[in-house]
This record gives structure tokens, sequence and C-alpha cells, in this order.
């Protein structure tokens, strides 16, 4: 477990309005206390436009731990426990991750600015779920020359350690 929030990502089958079916669409994050607790958040019952980007389903990994679609939990998006717990198997519903519109990336940015300018002001509460930004998507998390640094950082320590148990080794000899 990460020491960071503990949370979920509210996934929702959508029904589009022109009839060309159902799309899953990640709606953004909701923290695990929120849950718990059944504090509300938006959950809109009336038509919505969404703002969304293209995503894919995660495969599990050799390592990757079980899924227990059975509890509506999922540690990895398997897309055949993703649709049955939707209600979408046999759709092939299309899987979209929401995006803020630049309206509310503005927002975001604006209320980023004044927390920064009054460190006393009060703060105002975020919307749940949380949703990710288009410039997110853009990021990449670790870089080939994080990983390079990595490398070259512990191939060195790796060699410093076979040189001094060599060294030790070899001090009573000689």
């Amino acid at each position: 477990m990460a020491s960071n929030p503990q949370g979920y990502f509210v996934v929702t089958p959508l029904e589009r309005d022109d009839g060309k079916g159902t799309v899953l669409v990640k709606r953004g994050w909701v923290p695990y206390s929120y849950v718990q607790k059944n504090v509300p958040w938006e959950r809109p019952k009336e038509i919505v436009s969404v703002t969304a980007v293209v995503d894919q389903f995660e495969t599990p990994k050799r390592f990757s731990p079980v899924n227990h679609p059975e509890k509506r939990k999922l540690i990895w998006f398997d897309q055949v426990a993703a649709e049955n717990g939707s209600g979408t198997h046999g759709l092939d519903p299309i899987y979209l991750t929401e995006v803020m519109d630049d309206v509310g990336e503005n927002e975001l940015k604006a209320s980023t600015k004044k927390q920064q300018r009054s460190a006393f002001s009060a703060r105002q509460a975020p919307k749940f779920p949380i949703k990710s930004t288009v410039d997110g998507f853009k990021e990449v998390t670790i870089t080939p020359e994080i990983h390079m640094s990595y490398a070259i950082t512990w191939f060195g320590l790796s060699a410093a350690g076979v040189m001094m148990t060599k060294k030790l080794m070899l001090r009573g000899r000689g």
C-alpha cells in the first residue's frame, strides 16, 4: 500500500444519445474515506456532455494481484470484469477517461493561485470525482533518462560491492 491517499476510480457506463451504443467512462477519483462515510459526490442523473480521451484496459502482468470483481473492486482494470460489473458484457464498449475541459482547468489554476497567495485562506472543498487534465496524459512519470541513471547507479554499486568483497577476502593472503 502506498502512503498517499487511497481511493477509487469511478467508472460509469453511459449510453450515447446518437444510439451508437454504450461507453465506459472513467469519471475520476474519489477518496476511500468518502466512500466509507457515504459522503455525496457528483452523480449526475440528467444528460451530460463529457470531454474524454480514449483509454485502454489494463492487462495483467506476471505478478499482478488477483482481482475480486464480486466485491466490485479491481486492482487493475480488467475489461471482462468491468463489462460484467457495468452490465455492458457483449456490447464491447469503448473505454474513455473523462478530462477537465478548459473551463475546469482554468478554475483549477485560479484556485491554486488563490491558495498560494493566502496561506490562511479557507480552502474550497474539491469536487469529487477528481478528473484528470489533458496535460496529465502528456506526462511521462519515469523518463528513459531516469531509467538509465538508475541502471548506472545500481550497476556501479554492484561493481563496488564486488571489488570490496574481493579486497576483503584477499586481505589476509599476500
